[in-house]
């Protein structure tokens, strides 16, 4: 790749930066270099999230970030309340009789 592709975009444009606390593909850390880019940039981190876990408290930052076009207005206070991701087994129960 060309050195640039390793240069961070600069910007003053808002912007809202979400990452999954549990996220293996991009982890946080990621997410947090990156917002560092941006003047008026916010890093949120989803508790009890992976990459693309959405739930309805991450839909409401999202469109709470599009309709004021500030991070810093979106209020957060939901994701105290996230619960923790859960998993269906892909294992055969036995069939009742």
């Amino acid at each position: 790749m060309p050195k640039a592709f390793w240069t961070a975009v600069k910007s003053d444009h808002p912007a809202l930066i979400l990452d999954g606390a549990l996220d293996h593909t991009t982890p946080p850390r990621y997410a947090q270099h990156l917002v560092s880019s941006f003047s008026r940039g916010r890093f949120i981190e989803l508790p009890q999230r992976g990459h693309m876990d959405a739930d309805p408290c991450a839909a409401s930052l999202i469109t709470s970030f599009i309709r004021s076009a500030s991070p810093m207005n979106v209020d957060a206070a939901c994701l105290a309340q996230t619960p923790p991701l859960r998993f269906r087994s892909m294992t055969r129960q036995p069939q009742r009789e």
